[in-house]
């Protein structure tokens, strides 16, 4: 079943502005040179989640409209990683991430499919886990940290677009449910940042 044009354009549209949702914490990251204050152990498994995601529909053939965000977000998550740890001058740790996802990329293509389709059936408690390991150290800590606001907010519309578009995409159908928790979570994140706001900490490095 094909959306209604308007929907479809307005859907896609979305999805492509959350595309660069990483984009504003980039240039945070590297105009203050610092990359204290992050969830990396948050940033990691996101990575890890979006390069599978990205495997997946790029070896099921599906159109890049459906999942060229994910891709994109991809590479902004590596790329905070890397920076981030660069400017903690924390470099093993910087080395041994790209060399992991050097092998982890290499892996996914090399897989057989069946493999690929089994892990994606693992993906919806780790992403749950995650999302609510995150929810609760902002709640624990009373502050965002040095999330990017912007980044945020950008998010939030992507989620919310790609659920839209989901709606009335017969290839997105099986992908509804990870994309309402992921809603559901980003709206508690907004909400937190709202109350809470972002700074006032200095983190140990994670």
């Amino acid at each position: 079943m094909s959306p209604p044009p308007l929907l479809e354009v307005v859907g896609y549209g979305l999805g492509f502005l959350g595309s660069v949702a990483w984009i504003p914490q980039i240039y945070k990251i590297i105009t203050t040179k610092k990359g204290d204050g992050l969830p990396l152990q948050m940033f990691l498994v996101v990575d890890v989640i979006t390069t599978l995601i990205s495997a997946f529909c790029i070896r099921s053939g599906f159109p890049y409209s459906m999942f060229l965000e994910v891709v994109l977000t991809n590479c902004q998550i590596f790329l905070i990683q890397v920076l981030a740890r660069y400017y903690l001058a924390d470099y093993s740790k910087m080395l041994g991430f790209i060399v992991f996802k050097l092998v982890y990329v290499a892996v996914l293509g090399l897989l057989p499919f069946n493999y690929v389709q089994l892990s994606m059936g693992c993906l919806l408690p780790v992403m749950i886990i995650n999302r609510s390991r995150e929810v609760y150290k902002n709640y624990k800590a009373k502050t965002m940290g040095k999330l990017n606001p912007t980044s945020l907010a950008i998010q939030q519309v992507q989620f919310t677009g790609r659920l839209i578009t989901a709606l009335f995409t017969d290839e997105a159908k099986g992908f509804m449910l990870p994309m309402c928790i992921n809603v559901f979570f980003q709206t508690i994140v907004s909400i937190q940042y709202l109350i809470y706001g972002g700074e006032k900490i200095n983190e140990k490095k994670e």
